[in-house]
């Protein structure tokens, strides 16, 4: 089953791309700048939110917003395909990694230590 959409091309998309861009920044901007400093917190998060949500339409009206689409789409069929362990799987596999992490570790602590004996015998 494919999700692939159709992506009609839209002669004004980069300009939309960039005014989306401009939007998303400059409601953050003006939420930060010294402008709004003095001003409720609630109203700089109004600002900020404004920004996003005037980018995000911008940004509807561009070929990425299609992609995007599809890329939601895509992952939400893969993760209904993704095997999720159950409890005693889980405890096991876990188990493991811990007793293969911690073998390691000493084998690593014992290497180190023998370098470290004969760097000083050298020296």
């Amino acid at each position: 089953m494919s999700t692939e959409i159709a992506v009609e091309k839209k002669p004004l998309s980069g300009l939309f791309t960039v005014l989306a861009i401009v939007l998303f920044l400059g409601g953050f901007y003006l939420a930060g700048s010294l402008f709004l400093a003095s001003k409720a917190w609630y109203l700089r998060l109004a600002v900020a939110v404004l920004g996003a949500v005037l980018a995000a339409a911008a940004l509807t009206q561009t070929i990425y917003w299609h992609k995007m689409i599809s890329l939601v789409r895509g992952a939400r069929i893969e993760m209904n395909k993704v095997f999720w362990p159950n409890k005693d799987e889980l405890i096991k596999t876990t188990a493991m990694v811990l007793a293969i992490v911690t073998v390691f570790a000493i084998v690593l602590s014992i290497i180190d230590w023998i370098l470290t004996l004969i760097v000083q015998l050298v020296l």
